[in-house]
């Protein structure tokens, strides 16, 4: 269980600050540049939201996402993904709009940017839900009246430039998909749910405390099982006539399992320390986007 914990929370750890030095990056990049890298990335995340559906395989890249395998293109990876029930139509259309997109930089070479007449027209079709954009920065309260921030949940606006659209959408699809990875998805329907930014961090709160409720749940089974084997070696002790090798192999199991649960708390107290003040910059984060949420 605890190599499970920790493999979560460093893949999802792993994806945060990715996009923080992504974000570096592309300040840096032409439009060429930033269309290909993010059509690249939007590609190799879906392969990672399908594989946390489809079963555990070697041969999986192989057989599905090698250039000539089933889901070798980036096409069949949006409708297998929607089919499956693990993106949303709004996130369908959103990267059917960025393939196209990417598609135009990838085969003309000469005079094409965000400028280009067929390019903006594409990107006035990007659509985030309204109040689901997840800020890349949170500002701190005012240090003087501690008043909280206001921080753009919409930023897509009708003068919008199609470079700013087109990243908006990309930070957007990224931000939740990394987090959607990381926790297995189950088998569904249509995956119709629109998340606003105060859900996504509420659900990343509930989820760390899901782990630490899992543990506890997980240390109260250790607990049972050395109150019955206790109470077995009680049982063997009131014997007329004790076996005291059976009683002193009793004793150092109860024993070993003593400090098995010694590690086990000392872990969860790890766990409780280092959830503590991630969950209270989420629970600040999710403060200064309620009070932007737009009616």
């Amino acid at each position: 269980m605890e190599d499970e914990f920790f493999e979560n929370i460093t893949k999802r750890n792993q994806y945060l600050g990715y996009l923080n030095e992504l974000e570096k990056e592309l300040k840096t990049s032409s439009d060429r540049g930033i269309v290909l890298t993010c059509g690249s990335i939007m590609d190799a995340l879906l392969v990672e939201i399908l594989k946390s559906f489809l079963v555990q395989s070697d041969q999986i890249d192989k057989d599905l996402f090698s250039v000539n395998g089933t889901l070798g293109n980036f096409d069949s990876k949006i409708k297998m993904a929607y089919y499956l029930g693990l993106i949303s139509n709004n996130e369908v259309d959103n990267l059917t709009y960025l393939q196209r997109v990417r598609n135009r930089f990838a085969h003309q070479i000469i005079n094409i940017s965000f400028e280009s007449n067929d390019i903006a027209n594409i990107c006035r079709n990007f659509k985030i839900p309204k109040n689901g954009y997840v800020p890349l920065n949170i500002p701190l309260p005012d240090k003087q009246t501690g008043e909280l921030p206001t921080v753009n949940l919409n930023p897509i606006k009708k003068d919008t430039s199609a470079k700013d659209r087109f990243m908006y959408t990309f930070y957007y699809l990224y931000f939740n998909f990394g987090h959607r990875i990381v926790k297995t998805l189950d088998k569904r329907t249509e995956y119709d749910i629109i998340y606003t930014a105060d859900m996504t961090i509420t659900k990343i709160i509930q989820l760390n405390q899901e782990y630490l409720e899992k543990y506890s749940s997980y240390l109260d089974e250790y607990y049972v099982l050395l109150a019955s084997m206790t109470e077995s070696l009680e049982t063997l002790k009131e014997f007329e006539n004790p076996n005291t090798d059976e009683i002193k192999k009793q004793e150092e199991i109860v024993t070993k399992h003593k400090e098995i649960i010694d590690d086990e708390e000392k872990t969860y107290e790890r766990y409780e320390k280092h959830f503590e003040p991630i969950n209270e910059m989420y629970k600040y984060a999710l403060e200064v986007v309620k009070d932007s949420i737009i009616d």
